[in-house]
C-alpha cells in the first residue's frame, strides 16, 4: 500500500504532469536527427556485426533495448524511444521528492529541454542516473548502489559520466573522505570496461569520441562556438533554477558550498566546451549543480519575507518562459533543431489512432 501510495503521490503526479505541458507545449517534442540510424544500429545488433563506424553506436541503451524487445519496425522503435523517455520522466518525478518545495522547480532547468528536443539519445538515462546517485549520497550514501549507478551511467555516455562523476565528488566528498572518491573512479573504469567489451562483442571498428575531438579541427570549432556564446552557454543550462543560483551565491554565507559550485561550474564549462552539442551536454552536466543548489536552498539561504519565498518557483518560471529555449548546437536554436525529423511523435500518435479507428470514422 505504501508502494502504491508512493508511486501515485500526488505531488509526483502535478511533477510529471506539468512536465509534459513543458515537453509538449512550452519546450516542443522531437526525436533526434539520427533517429533513424539509432534504428539501423539497433538492427545491425541481430546480425552480430557492427557495420557502422559513428560514435552513436558506443551510447547503446536505446540499441539494445530495441535489440531485447525484438523491435524491426521503425516506427515502433521511435515509439518505443518515446514510450521509455515518458515512463523515465515519471521515475524522475518519483526520485525528486528530496527537493520538497523545490522539485517543480528542478523542471526549469535546461536537461528536461534537452531530454525534449533529442529522444533518442542516452540524455534521458544520464538525467536518471545522476539524480539516483546525488540522491543516494545524500542520504543513506551506500558505496555499493553508488558504484551500480556511476557504472550505468558510464555505460550510458561514458564522455558525460566523466565530468559529470568529477563534479559529483567536488561538490559532495566530505574531508578526509576517501571512499566516495574510489567508489566514483573506480565505477567510471568498471563501467568503460564493459562498454569496451560491448562494443568488441558487435565488431564496432569506429573512432572513439576522444579521437573525434582531437580530429577535423574540432576543438577550434567548438572553443569559438563555446567563448562567443558563453552567456546563451549558461543560460541553456539553468534557465529558471538560474534565480536560485545567483541568490545562493550571493546570500549564502557557506563560502565552502560557493566554492564547490564555481568549481564544479569550471568543469561543466571545459566539459562541454568538447563537444559541438554543446548545450546539450552543459544541460548535462549542471544536473548535479541544479541540484546542490535547490536542495540545500532554504538550508542556507535566509529570505525575510515568506511572500518572496512562495513566490520565488513562480519567478523562475517566469524567467524560463522570458530566456526560452536558447540552445547553443552549432548556432543559438530557439526550437528543436529537430523539427524537421523524418517522424513524430505527434505524426506516430496520428497514424496509429487512424489505423484504429479506420473502420469506425
Amino acid at each position: 500500500m505504501n508502494i502504491v501510495k508512493s508511486l501515485f503521490n500526488k505531488k509526483v503526479i502535478f511533477n510529471f504532469l506539468f512536465s509534459c505541458v513543458l515537453v509538449h507545449i512550452i519546450f516542443g517534442s522531437s526525436f533526434t536527427n539520427t533517429i533513424y540510424h539509432e534504428y539501423e544500429i539497433s538492427q545491425s545488433l541481430f546480425s552480430g556485426n557492427m557495420p557502422y563506424s559513428s560514435y552513436n553506436v558506443d551510447t547503446p541503451v536505446f540499441h539494445i533495448l530495441g535489440f531485447l524487445f525484438n523491435i524491426e519496425d521503425f516506427r515502433f522503435f521511435s515509439l518505443m524511444v518515446f514510450t521509455v523517455t515518458s515512463l523515465l520522466i515519471y521515475v524522475i518525478c518519483l526520485n525528486l521528492e528530496f527537493l520538497q518545495k523545490n522539485s517543480t522547480v528542478f523542471l526549469f532547468s535546461g536537461w528536461l529541454v534537452t531530454v525534449s528536443w533529442f529522444m533518442g539519445y542516452s540524455d534521458i538515462f544520464t538525467s536518471l542516473f545522476l539524480i539516483l546517485i546525488v540522491k543516494e549520497i545524500l542520504f543513506k550514501r551506500n558505496y555499493l548502489i553508488i558504484f551500480l549507478y556511476s557504472a550505468l551511467l558510464t555505460i550510458s555516455h561514458y564522455g558525460i559520466a566523466l565530468f559529470s562523476l568529477i563534479i559529483v565528488f567536488v561538490l559532495f566528498h566530505k574531508k578526509r573522505e576517501k571512499l566516495l572518491g574510489l567508489t566514483l573512479f573506480s565505477s567510471f573504469i568498471t563501467g568503460r570496461i564493459i562498454l569496451q567489451v560491448y562494443l568488441n562483442t558487435i565488431n564496432y571498428g569506429g573512432r572513439s569520441r576522444l579521437r573525434f575531438v582531437f580530429n577535423e579541427n574540432v576543438l577550434d570549432q567548438v572553443f569559438y562556438l563555446s567563448s562567443s556564446n558563453s552567456i546563451d552557454l549558461i543560460l541553456s543550462g539553468f534557465l529558471g533554477v538560474m534565480l536560485y543560483l545567483i541568490l545562493f551565491i550571493y546570500f549564502s554565507e557557506d563560502d565552502s558550498k560557493k566554492i564547490r559550485i564555481i568549481i564544479s561550474f569550471l568543469f561543466a564549462l571545459i566539459g562541454s566546451s568538447l563537444a559541438l552539442d554543446t548545450s546539450r551536454v552543459f544541460s548535462m552536466l549542471v544536473i548535479p549543480i541544479s541540484l546542490f543548489v535547490l536542495y540545500y536552498f532554504y538550508k542556507n539561504v535566509e529570505l525575510n519575507s515568506k511572500r518572496i519565498v512562495r513566490f520565488l518557483p513562480y519567478l523562475s518560471f517566469i524567467i524560463l518562459l522570458i530566456i526560452d529555449e536558447r540552445h547553443l548546437f552549432g548556432s543559438i536554436y530557439n526550437e528543436s533543431p529537430n523539427q524537421e525529423n523524418v517522424i513524430s511523435i505527434y505524426s506516430l500518435v496520428t497514424e496509429f489512432v487512424n489505423n484504429l479507428m479506420r473502420n469506425i470514422w
